[in-house]
């Protein structure tokens, strides 16, 4: 079973969902025109959904490229046009370009040994090593990504209950800066206690 196990009891287990094994684990909702899996409503807090978008699961084809190649595959993308040809600049670009005698064959900006890629980090012999946390690919589901975001300051922002590992119960929550929705909603009400981040 993939995931960290937080506590287990008598067939109980809560394992919070810190990769895709985890998140393939999480229960269906009770109305079926919703999905956890699936639901931004807390984290966009003007275009946030709690419907079911089965097509958010699928893993994406990769980042920003992919979504430009999405763009421009749709019938109504623009391809860019070209500048108009500046017409005070013709008789310009007709002359013959004249021989620079200052430029050279060297590049414009120096380069240092400092711009040159490392294969990896100097190590600190004095310093404990970072811990590892864990990560998910940039194909993996939006609402994974989500949910993982802040695993390296305060954990899993899910967990899922398990008993006799069949899962029986999701729970979602985190700091009020991975929420907008809600900090929105918390300041309807000022006679909330305040709580720490």
């Amino acid at each position: 079973m993939s995931g960290r196990k937080l506590a287990e009891m008598d067939g109980i287990r809560f394992l919070d969902i810190v990769d895709e094994v985890g998140f393939a684990l999480i229960p269906p909702c009770g109305d079926p025109g919703f999905d956890h899996r699936s639901c931004d409503y807390w984290e966009d807090g003007d275009r946030g959904s709690k419907a079911a978008r089965l097509s958010w699961l699928e893993p994406s084809a990769g980042g920003p490229a992919s979504r430009a190649d999405a763009l421009a595959s749709r019938p109504d993308a623009r391809t860019p046009q070209r500048a108009p040809a500046n017409p005070f600049l013709a008789e310009l670009s007709a002359r013959p370009t004249a021989a620079n005698p200052f430029a050279t064959g060297r590049p414009t900006a120096p380069r240092f040994a400092a711009d040159e890629p490392d294969d990896a980090p100097i190590a600190n012999p004095f310093a404990p090593p970072p811990p590892e946390r864990p990560s998910v690919p940039d194909q993996a589901p939006r609402k994974l990504r989500l949910l993982v975001r802040g695993v390296g300051i305060a954990g899993s922002y899910a967990k899922v209950l398990l008993r006799d590992d069949i899962p029986a119960a999701y729970a979602q929550f985190g700091p009020l800066t991975a929420y907008p929705r809600a900090q929105r909603t918390r300041d309807l009400y000022p006679a909330l206690p305040d709580a720490p981040l």
